[in-house]
């Protein structure tokens, strides 16, 4: 049974990561609209790490 535990610790681990990173992104958003110029790369390279299909 303690392979099973390592398992779904490292599932949390993983979601917890995860959530928190995107979280932060969608939390930043306001700021980054109104203090970055209106450039597409500048977007794209904000918003490449975030995955919408999990969001």
């Amino acid at each position: 049974m303690p392979k099973a535990r390592e398992n779904m610790d490292g599932l949390l681990d993983e979601h917890h990561a995860y959530y928190h990173g995107t979280k932060a992104a969608f939390d930043l958003y306001p700021y980054y609209r109104d203090k970055m110029t209106e450039n597409p790369k500048k977007w794209h390279n904000y918003l490449s790490p975030i995955d919408f299909k999990k969001a």
